[in-house]
């Protein structure tokens, strides 16, 4: 009797432990559970689309530059629109991201089908990207060491074939990966397939993206050869090539080359600006490429219909951003070279002309109409230069107070200027010979042969 009262209350006490261990675990996995879905709200529903309006912004900007006169010359300028171009297709395609966080929440089977295309579209035009970089590099490479073989490679046809066959690498070499997918249902525990006929739905659990590179079994030698030869062409080839040349550019620099290629000190500037251009470009895409590759090689594996350990996605989610992070740099580069820096001048200067003149526009419109009018002084000269008196418009004189408003003036001479001053009892408190002005016919007395020499702010004196 006491055997069996002992073996039963054995027997309870290890239920109750399995039991507690039990849903200790259960808890614990819903736990990193919930972690894991806050990591992914954070990255791809926050951090992701900052990225991508930045990007975006950025290109667009970069490719207006590229676009401008004075880039046309530059030999750099074609790969470097092409690569702007790509970045720019890689902000979009990768809005596909945020929508699935990152493929990982999909509603129907239809949107399963778009995600997949998408994400191949972006691992193609990463691949572009990867590949354009090599043919910048190459070409440094040329210059440095066979400048001959350069000019001729810088014909329209030679670019031309090159971005064909670039593009149509690229694709083929990711063909598999959008033909080699499988779009299954699985239930809430994302571990038992639930729907076999998709025209049912998935209402008891979830779409899940299967492809080539995450859960895809290679049960054959020839998927596994395809797979090894993707990956020689998407990473090790470009990676290798990208070194290869680096290392002649290197040290090309070190025996001064440059200065046998380059003719005269602007060419040489313009050759120095391109060489910094490609390796920071390319020390950028090798750096930002690795995370990626090694979460590919050694995490891939281990995700389970979307998702991997809680640490694994820190670190997928890292990858992400530094792929992302890559496309906003190419830009910041091309700041090296001093054309386009004068550009990217030119443009933050008008665009600051542009608010200032709206913001007084907007502070015109918003003056109640009890205040002075504003007013203007104009002057004509004679194309030959002779020095007058000017002759005055003013509108509203008789509303002009005592040190009031600001009138503008265009004079030929500085002693036409002070004669003016002194007899109409204006004082100067700004000037701006740089300003351009229209004369608006209705107000002043011109003939043809006049000419506005320089704008001065003017200021009747205090009596």
């Amino acid at each position: 009797m006491t055997s069996n009262l002992y073996t039963i209350t054995t027997t309870t006490t290890i239920t109750t432990i399995t039991n507690d261990t039990w849903q200790h675990g259960q808890e614990e996995e819903n736990l990193e559970k919930a972690q894991i879905r806050q990591l992914m709200v954070v990255s791809y529903w926050i951090l992701v689309p900052m990225l991508l309006v930045v990007g975006a912004t950025l290109s667009g900007i970069g490719l207006y530059l590229l676009h401008r006169p004075r880039m046309q010359g530059l030999p750099i300028t074609t790969y470097m629109k092409l690569l702007l171009s790509l970045d720019a297709g890689v902000m979009v395609v990768s809005v596909t991201t945020i929508l699935t966080l990152n493929g990982c929440y999909i509603h129907s089977y239809a949107m399963a089908v778009f995600t997949h295309f998408f994400f191949t579209v972006y691992y193609t035009l990463q691949t572009f990207c990867h590949y354009v970089i090599v043919w910048v590099c190459y070409n440094r490479f040329l210059a440095l060491w066979c400048f001959r073989r350069f000019q001729q490679s810088q014909k329209a046809r030679v670019i031309r074939l090159r971005i064909i066959f670039t593009a149509v690498l690229c694709v083929l070499v990711n063909l598999r990966h959008l033909l080699d997918v499988q779009v299954v249902c699985v239930d809430n525990a994302g571990e038992v397939e639930v729907a076999a006929n998709y025209a049912e739905g998935c209402e008891g659990g979830a779409w899940v993206i299967l492809d080539s590179l995450h859960q895809s079994e290679m049960t054959e030698l020839w998927q596994t050869a395809v797979w090894i030869v993707r990956g020689i062409l998407v990473i090790v080839m470009p990676v290798f090539l990208v070194l290869v040349f680096n290392m002649f550019i290197v040290i090309g620099l070190m025996r001064r080359r440059l200065h046998n290629t380059a003719s005269t000190s602007r060419t040489r500037d313009q050759a120095y600006s391109s060489i910094y251009i490609s390796l920071a470009i390319s020390f950028t895409s090798l750096i930002s490429a690795m995370p990626t590759v090694v979460h590919a090689l050694f995490f891939a594996k281990n995700i389970k219909y979307c998702q991997g350990p809680f640490n694994e996605e820190v670190f997928r989610a890292i990858a992400i951003f530094l792929l992302l992070g890559e496309h906003l740099t190419h830009i910041l580069f091309l700041a090296i070279n001093q054309t386009f820096r004068n550009e990217l001048k030119t443009l933050l200067q008008a665009v600051k002309r542009s608010i200032s003149t709206s913001l007084n526009c907007m502070t015109q419109t918003a003056t109640p109409s009890h205040q002075t009018r504003p007013f203007t002084v104009t002057t004509h000269v004679n194309m030959n230069g002779s020095p007058q008196v000017p002759n005055l418009v003013v509108s509203a004189p008789e509303k002009m107070p005592d040190g009031g408003p600001l009138v503008e003036i265009a004079v030929p001479t500085q002693a036409s200027l002070s004669a003016f001053i002194k007899n109409a009892g204006l004082r100067v408190s700004e000037q701006d010979p740089l300003r351009e002005t229209n004369i608006n016919k209705n107000e002043t007395q011109h003939s043809a042969r006049t000419s506005v020499m320089s704008v001065m702010s003017l200021e009747k004196e205090r009596i």
